[in-house]
């Protein structure tokens, strides 16, 4: 289900900046607290991106809102993947089971190119 995934974590937005510019257009980037980790990276702090439109498979983030993050290997996030508010993930994470408590340290993961492109449409 997630396998293809880079990194799938569940995390508070706590900054975006949106409209960035990016080599297909403008680009949002989203910094999360992250809370639990499943896949990827198992730091404190996250910083991804995506597409600033919806037509471009951007995925619209709101500040202070907790979600169940997957993220590509390049930690851009699209309208493809299983991204989703928290509140509407319950059946996800019990599916995925207990998951890492992220600490500091490591090295840090982002990539704000935002280089993303996505299949749907």
């Amino acid at each position: 289900m997630l396998d293809k995934s880079g990194a799938v974590f569940a995390g508070k937005v706590v900054d975006l900046k949106r409209n960035q510019k990016g080599p297909y257009g403008g680009v949002d980037k989203v910094s999360f607290r992250v809370s639990e980790v499943w896949k990827g990276p198992t730091r404190e702090n996250l910083e991804l991106t995506t597409q600033s439109q919806g037509s471009a498979c951007g995925y619209s983030f709101s500040e202070g809102r907790k979600y169940l993050v997957d993220a590509t290997g390049k930690m851009s996030i699209s309208l493809c993947s299983e991204t989703k508010p928290l509140s509407e993930a319950s059946e996800l994470v019990e599916a995925l089971g207990n998951g890492e408590t992220p600490g500091e340290g490591g090295d840090a993961l982002t990539d704000t190119s935002g280089a993303f492109r996505c299949g749907r449409w």
